[in-house]
């Protein structure tokens, strides 16, 4: 191993960045969300474009999240994040629907009971 990154070393990501390396720092960001697709990696990389100015590629990656990661990856914690993201760029529509859609997701995953019928 050539180097290795410590705690107190800065990341990759802040490396290219401390030098506006902004492409250089999307193609590490691309690396890391194929290599290690998580909730955490692709929020950080829509948090990345969101601060970079870019909201449509923001929106891009929150979409690829969704995408890409396999239901059963796929926590309430992305969902949130997208939501509260679309909140922050003034969509109040999009966050609502992506709500809307969390809601029927679980009503599906976890149906209530019809208490009516149960006399």
């Amino acid at each position: 191993m050539l180097f290795a990154y410590t705690t107190t070393d800065a990341s990759p990501f802040q490396f290219e960045m401390r030098y506006k390396e902004t492409e250089r720092a999307r193609e590490i960001y691309e690396r890391y969300v194929l290599c290690l697709p998580s909730v955490r990696a692709w929020v950080k990389y829509a948090k990345f474009e969101y601060a970079a100015g870019e909201i449509a590629l923001a929106r891009r990656c929150y979409e690829r999240a969704l995408e890409d990661l396999a239901e059963e990856d796929t926590s309430m914690e992305l969902y949130i994040k997208f939501a509260e993201f679309e909140q922050i760029v003034k969509e109040p529509e999009r966050a609502r629907a992506i709500f809307k859609c969390v809601c029927k997701g679980c009503a599906q995953q976890w149906p209530v009971p019809d208490m009516t019928s149960a006399q």
